[in-house]
């Protein structure tokens, strides 16, 4: 949304409140002139305050490129759109990137679809590439999210932490599922020292990341070579009840594991459930290769 809308906005928020208070109070006070002069002069000083006052605010919100209209009128005007892109979210966590891509590009093509909406989509598209196993398609996306926010920090003295760190987080794990073991070291230093920070730890946005933590540092043994310590590690995170969800993912690097370490019976039994718990996902198609070939 534009400037000009923030503050027109305001511009006529303040001319209703004027004209209709200022009608109320003609009706209700005496039809005395004095009364009448006294009502207006007085409605005029608290309106005049009241300009005054939303004119500092919606200075100091559009310094920060939050013009305040959108902040309190978005969450009607786009409700619609919310509940839409939370849908999308659901469908995001069914393992079935490809139904999802086709979700997303729906959401896109939404009439008026709110530009923070449409870049939370673009996103999500990563998410449906690297699930689908398209990796230089998602390492392209979030390639592109962590360079924007370097600009606006550089260029516009846009700052946030948190940000930083969920995007260096996503494309950290995006390296990691293309092999590219020292660039995802890289960007999981950064992360790791965004963590340090205490409102990023308390921010909503990371707040449940370190959780993550465990499987990134999985991964990043089983890729340099530690297959004994990396199987230890997904063991670790199977028992993990709260991440029930993550199971198939799990289970299929510990089949690569014991795959390399020459143990089939261990390698079956991972694929099985890699293919029983992870519906559509491109693991599951690899899964599927493995154990034909192994039968």
């Amino acid at each position: 949304m534009k400037k000009w809308h923030g503050w027109g906005a305001y511009v006529l928020l303040g001319l209703v409140a004027f004209a209709s208070f200022g009608v109320a109070m003609l009706l209700f006070y005496p039809p005395f002139p004095a009364a009448v002069v006294a009502t207006v002069a007085i409605y005029t000083g608290f309106s005049v305050v009241y300009l005054l006052v939303m004119f500092v605010v919606t200075l100091v919100v559009l310094r920060r490129k939050i013009p305040l209209f959108v902040g309190l009128i978005a969450p009607l005007v786009y409700r619609k759109q919310r509940l839409r892109y939370a849908e999308l979210c659901a469908i995001g966590d069914e393992n079935d990137p490809e139904r999802f891509l086709r979700e997303i590009d729906a959401f896109l093509a939404t009439p008026r679809l709110h530009k923070g909406f449409a870049q939370m989509a673009e996103y999500c598209r990563a998410y449906a590439y690297l699930d689908n196993g398209e990796f230089a398609k998602a390492l392209t996306i979030y390639e592109q999210f962590v360079q924007t926010e370097q600009d606006l920090r550089e260029k516009h003295n846009y700052k946030s932490d948190p940000l930083k760190a969920y995007l260096h987080h996503n494309l950290c794990g995006a390296l990691l599922a293309d092999e590219q073991l020292e660039r995802a070291k890289e960007h999981y230093a950064i992360v790791k020292q965004l963590h340090t920070i205490e409102h990023v730890q308390r921010s909503p946005m990371v707040k449940a990341a370190p959780r993550k933590f465990p499987l990134i540092d999985a991964r990043i043994l089983m890729l340099e070579g530690q297959h004994e310590a990396a199987r230890d590690a997904f063991e670790a995170l199977l028992q993990d009840n709260e991440r029930t969800k993550e199971h198939y993912d799990f289970h299929f690097h510990l089949a690569a594991i014991y795959e390399t370490l020459g143990n089939p019976q261990q390698q079956r039994e991972h694929l099985q459930q890699t293919i029983a718990l992870g519906n559509q996902h491109y693991y599951v198609r690899i899964a599927q290769e493995k154990l034909a070939q192994l039968d």
